[in-house]
C-alpha cells in the first residue's frame, strides 16, 4: 500500500483557528470534482501563530497538508497551486492563496499523535477517559493497526472565549504497514469521537 502527501504553502494575513471545515469546503469548490473524489482525502489544518482566541497569523512556514492513497488524486490536488479562496466563519471573512504544492511519498514512521475534539468540560473528559481509551483500542483493533503502546491525555483549547475539550492520542511502536494505513486512512472517521489527522512525532 502507498500513500501520497500534498504539502501546499498558504499565503495571506490571517486565518480562523477553527478553519478545518471551511477550508475543506473551499478546496472542494475550487477543484470542482465529484463528491466521491474526497472519500480518502485527509486534511491537516493550516499552521500559524496564535494572535487571539479565534485567529491565527499566517507565516512563511504556514501550509496545509492533504493525504490520499491515490496518485491520480494527488496530481489533481496540485491544481490548487496559485488559486485564491475565501473563508467565512463567525461573520469574519479571510482570503488566502495557495502556493506551489510539493507531493511526497508517505514513509513509514513508528510514533503518531491525534487530537480528537469531544467538546465537553474538562471534568467530564477526565471521567470518560477510560471509556474513550476502550473505544480507541477497539477502533485500532478493527482497523488492524499494530502498535506497542497507547497514551491518552486530556487537552483544552480556547476558541472564541469558549473552552473546547478533547483528547490527544499518542501511539508508539507502529509497524511499517500499519504506519502507512494510519497516515492515509480515516481510522477515526464516522464515529462519535470525530476524526483525527495522524501527525508524526
Amino acid at each position: 500500500m502507498s500513500a501520497h502527501e500534498v504539502v501546499i504553502p498558504v499565503i495571506g494575513s490571517r486565518i480562523h483557528k477553527d478553519h478545518g471545515y471551511a477550508l475543506y469546503s473551499a478546496i472542494k469548490q475550487a477543484l470542482n470534482v465529484k463528491d466521491d473524489f474526497w472519500s480518502d482525502v485527509l486534511l491537516r489544518q493550516v499552521n500559524g501563530r496564535e494572535v487571539s482566541d479565534h485567529m491565527l497569523e499566517l507565516t512563511t512556514t504556514s501550509h496545509c497538508v492533504l493525504r490520499t492513497t491515490s496518485y491520480q488524486k494527488a496530481r489533481k490536488l496540485q491544481r490548487l497551486a496559485h488559486r485564491s479562496v475565501s473563508l467565512l466563519k463567525e461573520k469574519t471573512r479571510v482570503n488566502i492563496t495557495f502556493g506551489r504544492p510539493t507531493t511526497l511519498i508517505v514513509e513509514p514512521h513508528p510514533d503518531f499523535k491525534f487530537r480528537i475534539i469531544t467538546i465537553k468540560s474538562k471534568t467530564g473528559l477526565r471521567g470518560n477517559k477510560a471509556l474513550f481509551r476502550a473505544k480507541i483500542e477497539r477502533r485500532l483493533a478493527d482497523a488492524g493497526i499494530n502498535y506497542d503502546r497507547l497514551d491518552i491525555h486530556v487537552w483544552k483549547w480556547i476558541l472564541c472565549h469558549n473552552l473546547i475539550g478533547g483528547y490527544e492520542v499518542r501511539i508508539y511502536g507502529v509497524d511499517s504497514e500499519s504506519s502507512i494505513r494510519l497516515q492515509s486512512e480515516c481510522i477515526f472517521a464516522k464515529t462519535s469521537m470525530g476524526a483525527g489527522f495522524a501527525e508524526r512525532i
